[in-house]
């Protein structure tokens, strides 16, 4: 009776064709969105098992992957800048986190720290894991001076591909080159569902990353229909629009898109072998997903992604954390300024990172000669004080924000 109705539950969210499909499959090549690689990057045996909803799914989808040959799991290639940047991210906080009272304090959205600060506030870290830095050291071998290695992303792709591959069986999977011509009307595609739907907006890496796993998707041949496994509702959406607009004829689905928990009880119910708390963990799952979407950095995070820049040395970049902390909050003790920060609701602070980002992306998008001239601001102390004074400027809730006066004044410091 619990598996009848399990089923009765599943086929009203499900596509029955697609299910019939699935049903049919011999083998099943299933590709992975960026989120999801995060979370199975953090699983190791030396932890107790996850309680938290994406963790437990996570964990569920990797013994499942041990335990079934059939199933082809590959990570797009294209993502990698997406999972070197959350490295990135973490390794940026260490600045922070090197401070006793900081560590373990839920100042940031990155999964990584996140996940440790969920191991620490439940006392299960190993013996001698005792910061944040202990964590990212003995489970990916890197330090806060990887950052400033020229070949950090080949470090990084090498720690990544030695865990996918050798400890999950997760291959990594190069998408052939599209041009701009065969691209955009993907691009488009994602853009108007984006808009139509009031969902989060994309960063133009994202969106282009979205549009090229989008059209090789449907594009492309496979011996049967593919998986593509994420969290990401956008793309409920644009499969739908892309079916109507460009597959008008067509009887194939071309490609399944499944949630990992969606994945997971398929393949439960095709067993026949129902774990009602599995069922739970995809509510869970979802809801802190949703959290995930709506809150994806702090204010943290962008304080560390606006001081993270290429040719700057570890002391001066520690240095420059700490002059904006007190141009931000004012004087007082480096932890007290932290916590400050990152359960702000002060209009200015949140608009200052908000702008001193869209400012970095403005003069990386100019490239050239003003972009160095930007970065080098950076290894001056005067400079980069009048550099925060010109962003603060623009954040106060009647400034007009005007580009092209900012890069002005910036590029007269």
């Amino acid at each position: 009776m619990y598996k009848l109705s399990v089923g009765r539950v599943f086929s009203k969210f499900s596509n029955k064709n697609t299910f019939n499909n699935y049903l049919r499959q011999d083998s099943k090549e299933i590709f992975l969105d960026t989120q999801i690689v995060l979370y199975l990057l953090c699983l190791n045996d030396d932890f107790p098992k996850p309680t938290k909803g994406l963790m437990v799914v996570a964990k569920n989808l990797a013994e499942m992957i041990r335990h079934n040959r059939s199933l082809l799991i590959e990570f797009p290639r294209i993502y990698f800048g997406e999972v070197l940047t959350h490295f990135r991210r973490a390794l940026n906080l260490l600045p922070l986190t090197n401070n006793a009272y900081v560590d373990g304090m839920p100042i940031s959205n990155n999964v990584f720290y996140k996940y440790y600060c969920d191991l620490k506030y439940e006392e299960v870290l190993p013996e001698g894991i005792n910061t944040f830095a202990d964590y990212l050291r003995q489970y990916f071998e890197l330090e806060e001076k990887d950052l400033y290695e020229p070949r950090f992303k080949n470090i990084v792709f090498g720690i990544v591909c030695s865990i996918l591959q050798d400890e999950l069986g997760i291959d990594i999977y190069d998408i052939p080159h599209l041009n701009d011509e065969e691209l955009s009307p993907s691009i488009d595609l994602f853009k108007e569902v984006i808009k139509e739907n009031e969902l989060d907006d994309k960063d133009g890496n994202r969106l282009k990353y979205d549009a090229i796993i989008g059209r090789f998707l449907f594009e492309s041949k496979f011996n049967n229909e593919p998986f593509f496994l994420t969290y990401d509702r956008s793309f409920r959406f644009y499969k739908e629009k892309y079916l109507k607009k460009y597959k008008r004829r067509s009887s194939s689905y071309f490609w399944h898109l499944l949630s990992p928990s969606q994945f997971i009880n398929h393949m439960d119910l095709l067993n026949l072998k129902i774990d009602e708390n599995r069922l739970s963990n995809e509510l869970l799952a979802l809801i802190e997903c949703d959290d995930f979407e709506s809150k994806t950095h702090s204010l943290i995070d962008d304080i560390c992604r606006f001081t993270d820049i290429q040719g700057v040395t570890s002391e001066q970049r520690e240095k420059n954390i700490k002059t904006l902390m007190k141009q931000l909050v004012g004087e007082g003790e480096f932890s007290m300024q932290i916590e400050t920060i990152s359960s702000s609701e002060d209009p200015s602070i949140k608009k200052f990172c908000e702008l001193s980002n869209d400012v970095y992306s403005y003069f990386l998008e100019k490239g050239g000669a003003e972009l160095e001239h930007y970065v080098n601001i950076f290894t001056e102390s005067d400079k980069y004080n009048k550099l925060i004074k010109v962003i603060k400027e623009y954040s106060s809730d009647d400034a007009i924000i005007d580009y092209k006066l900012i890069e002005e004044e910036i590029n007269s410091l």
